[in-house]
C-alpha cells in the first residue's frame, strides 16, 4: 500500500507515468513503424492493387493511378485567338536580329504550332474534365485514395529516417532502462552498498561516453564539411541520451531505492554493477586516457547506426519473443510430449531441438528462455531431473538456435566481416554445430543419466498424443 501511495506521489507518480505509459506507448508507436518499414513495401503494393480494381475503368482508360491525387486545372488558354497569336508571333520574329542566322519560320509552320499546342491543351481539360467527373461519380475514392498515400507517406518517412528512428528508440529504452535499475547485469542490486556501487559505475559511465559524443560532435562541425541533417540529428539525440542517463545515474547515487536487505559487500555489489556500465568504463578509459582519443567510443557508436535495418528488425523479433510470453503455445507442445513419460535426458533432448526454431526466428535474443525458460524448467523437473539440471536445459533453450537459418545474430556477424564470410556459409556450417552439440548432448546426457531410457508404450502414448492435437 505505501509503495502504490509513492508511485502515485510527487517523483513517484511522474516515474511512474513515463515508465508505465509514455515510454510503453512511443516504443509501441516506433515498433509499428519499423514493422510498416519492413512489410511497407509490399502492403503499398497490395493497396495499389486493390485500389485499380475498386476504381479503375478500363472500359473508359481510367485507371487508380490518375486518381490517387487531385487533379490540377490546366492553366491553359482553352479557346485561343490564333489569328491574332500568328500575327503577335510573326511580328516579334520580324523585329529578331538573329531569326535571319538560323531562318525564320514561315506564317503556315506558326499556325500549325499553335495549332497543335492548343489542341494538346484540349486534350488537358478534356483529361481534366473527366477525372473530375470520375471522382465526384465515385465519391469513395477520396477516402481510399488518402488510406493509400498517407501510409505511403509513413512508410516514406520511416525509410528515410530508419537510423533515427532506431536511435530514439536506444533513448527511450535506455533512459526507462536507468529508471527501473532494469539494465542486465550479473545480480540484481538488493542492499545499499549495491545500489551506491550500481549508481557510481553507471554515473562515471555514462559521463565517458557523453564526453566522447560531444567530441566527436565538436570534430564533425569543425570538420569544414556541412553534415546532413540525419547526422546532426544522431548527434544530438546520442548527447541527449547520455546526459540525461548522467543525471539519472547522479540523481540515484544521492537518492537510492529503499533496500531490500540489509548487509551486502563490495564483491557483490561489483557483480549488480550492469555490463553496460562496465563496457562504457573500460573503453572510456582506455580511449581517453590510454589512447587520447574520446571520440573512439562515439565512432564506434556509429556502426549500430550504419547497421539500423539489422537492429530495427532484432527490436522486432524481441517484440515478438515477448508476445510469445503471452501464449501457450510452449505448453501445447509439452502436451504432445507428456504422454509418452519420457526420461528427463530424452525430453530435454527434443525440447533443445524443438526450442531453436523460435530462438533463430527471435534474434537469439534470448528473449525464448524468459518466454519458456518457467515452463521447460518445471517440465523437465517434474520428469525426475535434478535442479541444476533443470535450470542448465532452461539456459540453453535459448542457445542452440543461435546457428540455425534465419538467425539474425549470423547475418549481423556476416555484415561485420563481410570481405571473408558470408551468411550462407556461415549458416551451412550452422547446421552442422547444431546437431553436433545436440548430439554431444545427448550422448553426455545419457551417460551421466541414473536412468537411461524410459517411455511410455505407443499404446499408451498415441491417444494422449492425439488427444494433445
Amino acid at each position: 500500500m505505501q509503495e502504490y501511495q509513492e508511485k502515485r506521489s510527487g517523483l513517484g507518480l511522474l516515474g511512474y507515468i513515463w515508465n508505465e505509459w509514455i515510454s510503453t506507448f512511443i516504443i509501441l508507436i516506433l515498433l509499428l513503424m519499423t514493422l510498416i518499414i519492413g512489410t511497407g513495401e509490399m502492403i503499398h503494393g497490395q493497396l495499389l492493387r486493390i485500389g485499380e480494381r475498386l476504381y479503375g475503368d478500363p472500359a473508359t482508360g481510367m485507371q487508380y493511378s490518375f486518381l490517387r491525387a487531385e487533379p490540377e486545372k490546366p492553366t491553359c488558354d482553352r479557346h485561343p485567338n490564333i489569328d491574332a497569336q500568328v500575327k503577335e508571333q510573326m511580328k516579334a520574329n520580324a523585329s529578331d536580329d538573329f531569326a535571319s542566322f538560323f531562318g525564320a519560320a514561315s506564317e503556315s509552320d506558326v499556325r500549325a504550332s499553335l495549332l497543335a499546342a492548343q489542341q494538346q491543351c484540349e486534350e488537358k481539360y478534356q483529361a481534366y474534365d473527366k477525372t473530375i467527373k470520375y471522382i465526384e461519380a465515385n465519391p469513395g475514392v477520396r477516402t481510399y485514395r488518402a488510406i493509400e498515400t498517407g501510409f505511403f507517406g509513413i512508410f516514406k518517412f520511416g525509410t528515410e529516417n530508419r537510423a533515427i528512428l532506431l536511435v530514439f528508440m536506444v533513448l527511450i529504452s535506455a533512459i526507462t532502462a536507468s529508471l527501473k535499475y532494469h539494465h542486465i547485469g550479473l545480480r540484481n542490486p538488493a542492499t545499499k552498498i549495491d545500489y551506491k556501487v550500481y549508481s557510481l559505475f553507471m554515473l562515471i559511465g555514462n559521463a565517458l561516453l557523453s564526453f566522447s559524443v560531444i567530441s566527436q560532435y565538436r570534430s564533425v562541425i569543425n570538420s569544414g564539411v556541412t553534415p546532413t541533417y540525419e547526422t546532426v540529428t544522431i548527434y544530438w539525440i546520442w548527447m541527449i541520451l547520455f546526459v540525461v542517463l548522467t543525471l539519472i545515474s547522479l540523481y540515484q547515487l544521492f537518492v537510492s531505492p529503499p533496500p531490500k536487505r540489509e548487509g551486502g559487500n563490495i564483491g557483490l555489489a561489483l557483480l549488480s554493477v550492469p555490463l553496460y556500465a562496465y563496457m562504457a568504463l573500460i573503453t572510456g578509459i582506455v580511449f581517453t586516457f590510454f589512447m587520447d582519443y574520446p571520440m573512439g567510443q562515439g565512432i564506434y557508436l556509429g556502426l549500430l547506426v550504419e547497421f539500423s535495418g539489422i537492429f530495427l528488425n532484432l527490436a522486432l523479433f524481441i517484440w515478438a519473443g515477448m508476445l510469445l510470453t503471452q501464449t501457450r503455445v510452449m505448453d501445447l507442445f509439452l502436451n504432445v510430449l507428456r504422454p509418452w513419460n519420457l526420461a528427463p535426458e530424452t525430453l530435454t533432448w527434443l525440447i533443445l531441438i524443438a526450442a531453436a526454431v523460435p530462438t533463430a526466428y527471435t534474434g537469439a535474443s534470448g528473449i525464448f528462455v524468459i518466454a519458456a525458460g518457467a515452463i521447460i524448467y518445471k517440465e523437465v523437473w517434474n520428469a525426475g531431473a535434478r535442479r541444476q539440471y533443470a535450470l542448465a536445459v532452461s539456459a540453453m533453450s535459448g542457445s542452440l538456435g543461435v546457428v540455425v537459418r534465419p538467425c539474425l545474430l549470423v547475418v549481423l556477424i556476416a555484415m561485420l566481416d563481410s570481405r571473408h564470410v558470408t551468411s550462407d556459409e556461415l549458416f551451412g556450417h550452422g547446421i552442422y554445430v547444431f546437431w553436433l552439440t545436440a548430439f554431444i548432448f545427448l550422448g553426455v546426457s545419457l551417460l551421466l543419466a541414473e536412468e537411461k531410457f524410459r517411455v511410455n508404450s505407443p499404446k499408451v502414448a498415441l491417444p494422449g498424443m492425439a488427444r494433445a492435437f
